[in-house]
């Protein structure tokens, strides 16, 4: 869509000290609110103005004439010392402006907050260009403030207060708010002193709290700045039935913050474990590393519902946040999107123009449609991922398919049938049926799959989930197409750098089907930091260290992996297989034993591991790594053999790694070998050429 630039007066409003309010008088806090929306709405509209964004505890609004701003900007204040009085703050600016699917943009906006963060209640500041086209109205008195350097703008700005009956002019002295520094002409050498000698006193004290850390050698908790965990919000319905809709809010906020750049989200597999238990902050934020936890309630009554949520400094147990939202149920993406643009401006952090526009998305206009989905999107995630029951699988395909006959241009309700097809369909090639479970796969499904994908696809192409959805199907469908596959998968993480699912789902295709561990590992990597407690995204994070011989970081990997397995973890196979190959039986036999008749190749391989030939399989005796891990160096040629078939076979993983055979203990017998040496050179050259295929992958900071 084209941008729509103009030049405007740009106001933002906001409500001085409302998360305290709300913590002491929640009822105090929500009349206040509304007072002041009620207010700052008819005098906007009074005086030709518009409410873009409204925050529930202040807004951004914009005005054709600075006049009218200005005498918008009065009126409001007037009106809100009636009572309930409101404790609000106004900032003024003039500039370009831009449009993107209905919301505002520019350098203008951003200067306009940063003059409203000087103010304190019942204050109007403004910049300069607003006191230049005010000048000649004597109605509206100005006092300039001084120079301001604010964070991200290159040059000083002097701010002025409007100085009229009824408003306070703050003090220079007292002023805070989104600054580097205050500048005065006649104290700049003292303050670059002062500056000089603060830096000094802080280098000490640094110093000195490094050289204490040494001492004491105690580790030093140290989560990421701006770092969340949102926790799944409280069903407060009264019925267990509304779960789904409670659970869809946590995740649209955990999706929407994982847009913006500068805040390290954890990802909704990391939180469910706490779902439904008493909340410890401090024991959560050390759990998972973060500062700060979103957590709250949802009650939903027909059409109404109401949203709470808090933000607590998961370090000292406080609250720095607050907000209520009682709402129609036609404004949930509004609600969703307000939240995390919320946590973002307590974060001091500007949300780009891009990450604006994908949290201000609307899936569909059909609330009934966005609910069904939601159900369906519950049964898949909570219920049959865990359980692969036919009860689950009918439930989550009936909402699916409601929401596309109540919306045929929805297309994550399409993707959400491929994703369950999918799933069904690894769990029917992997597993045997039992009592309860899918007995056989419909023939048609791997065809409504596809169908399904690529409709989601031809609605929403630039789609993060659609084209996740659009990769699964290629990559498992019967005559898998790679090379389409991870283009989609590369596309989704380009959509949606952030997302932890993103990553892993690139990452993981890099190290098991490419053969490029290296290129994997920083992709990995992210995964865990915003997942630290799936299981399933630490074998793979050892999987890379282990084939890149970096073995004390691949046994950690697999030991925190243990540490916080779960009954979903379905990456268990591929785990006894890394605690056999570095020897930690006990764990495999414990496991073995609780799996017995599950893992057949796996019990031989640790039969010929333990030292006990005699207990192999037949069925298994004859395979590399089991014949290398007998230490039968007669058979080098059998393995090298069935090494050289997977590299012919463009199998870059496992015998075929280039990695692998560099730095596995089990070849370091046969590194002289001359045919060792010719397929070690030609996994290498097939490692060279999955790189220039496929290993440029830009990675953010």
């Amino acid at each position: 869509m084209a941008q729509s630039r103009q030049l405007a007066a740009i106001m933002f409003t906001d409500i001085v000290g409302y998360t305290a309010m709300m913590q002491k008088d929640e009822n105090l806090a929500v009349t206040v609110s509304m007072h002041y929306i009620s207010v700052l709405k008819q005098s906007v509209s009074a005086h030709a103005g518009e409410v873009l964004n409204d925050y529930g505890d202040g807004s951004l609004c914009i005005f054709h004439s600075v006049i009218d701003a200005v005498h918008c900007a009065m009126e409001i204040q007037n009106q809100i010392q009636r009572k309930p009085q409101v404790p609000l703050r106004l900032g003024l600016h003039v500039g370009e402006i831009f449009f993107e699917e209905g919301k505002v943009f520019g350098d203008g906006v951003n200067v306009a907050s940063r003059i409203q963060s000087l103010g304190q209640a019942n204050t109007i500041l403004f910049s300069k260009e607003i006191a230049d086209k005010i000048r000649n109205h004597p109605e509206m008195k100005t006092v300039s403030l001084g120079l301001f350097e604010f964070k991200n703008v290159d040059e000083p700005m002097e701010v002025f207060a409007l100085a009229i009956e009824g408003l306070i002019i703050p003090k220079r002295e007292e002023m805070t708010g989104k600054l580097k520094k205050y500048i005065s002409k006649n104290k700049r050498t003292s303050f670059k002193k002062w500056m000089i000698a603060a830096s000094a006193i802080l280098l000490l004290i640094f110093t000195a709290f490094i050289f204490k850390d040494k001492l004491t050698s105690k580790s030093v908790v140290n989560p990421k700045e701006n770092s969340v965990a949102v926790l799944y919000f409280d069903n407060m319905s009264g019925s267990p039935d509304q779960e789904y809709f409670s659970d869809g809010i946590t995740e649209e906020i955990i999706a929407h913050l994982s847009k913006i750049k500068g805040i390290q989200v954890i990802s909704r597999t990391s939180v469910l474990p706490y779902k439904g238990k008493p909340h410890n902050m401090k024991a959560i934020g050390k759990e998972l590393n973060v500062n700060t936890i979103l957590e709250g309630s949802v009650r939903k009554s027909g059409n109404v519902f109401r949203v709470t949520g808090q933000l607590i400094n998961a370090l000292t147990d406080k609250h720095l946040w607050a907000v209520t939202f009682d709402r129609d149920i036609k404004d949930i993406f509004e609600v969703q999107s307000d939240i995390a643009r919320n946590i973002a401006k307590k974060f001091e952090i500007e949300i780009s123009p891009e990450a604006n526009k994908k949290i201000s998305e609307i899936p569909t206009r059909n609330i009934e449609a966005y609910d069904q989905f939601q159900k369906g999107k519950f049964f898949l995630h909570q219920k049959y991922f865990n359980t692969h029951l036919d009860d689950d699988f009918e439930k989550s395909r009936k909402f699916f398919e409601q929401a596309i006959q109540l919306d045929s241009g929805y297309a994550e309700a399409y993707a959400g049938i491929a994703e369950l097809y999918d799933e069904m369909q690894s769990w029917d090639e992997f597993n045997s049926p039992r009592k309860g479970y899918q007995k056989k796969m419909p023939k048609e499904m791997p065809g409504q799959k596809e169908k399904l994908a690529r409709k989601a696809l031809q609605l929403k192409p630039n789609s993060s989930y659609v084209n996740s959805a659009m990769a699964r199907m290629l990559m498992h469908r019967q005559e898998s197409d790679f090379d389409s596959g991870f283009f989609y998968l590369k596309k989704a993480y380009y959509i949606d750098p952030e997302d932890p699912l993103n990553n892993f789902n690139l990452g993981t295709a890099l190290l098991k089907k490419i053969g490029l561990p290296a290129v994997s590992l920083p992709l990995l990597l992210k995964a865990v930091k915003s997942d630290p407690l799936d299981p399933n995204k630490y074998v793979y994070l050892g999987h890379a260290y282990a084939t890149l011989g970096k073995y004390p970081e691949a046994k950690q990997a697999f030991q925190t992996c243990t540490e916080v397995m779960s009954d979903n973890f379905n990456q268990e196979y591929r785990l006894l297989f890394w605690l056999t190959y570095f020897g930690d039986l006990e764990k495999v036999k414990k496991q073995l034993d609780i799996r017995k008749g599950v893992y057949h190749w796996i019990e031989s391989y640790y039969y010929a591991v333990k030292g006990e030939p005699d207990k192999i399989n037949p069925e298994w005796e004859n395979t590399a790594l089991i014949l290398l891990a007998t230490n039968r160096n007669k058979v080098v040629k059998e393995v090298l053999k069935q090494s050289e078939a997977w590299i012919d076979a463009g199998n870059a993983d496992g015998l075929g790694s280039y990695d692998l055979l560099t730095t596995s203990f089990y070849y370091d017998a046969y590194r002289e070998d001359p045919d060792f040496k010719r397929i070690l050179a030609k996994a290498k050259k097939l490692q060279e050429t999955n790189m220039l295929k496929y290993g440029n992958i830009e990675i953010p900071e």
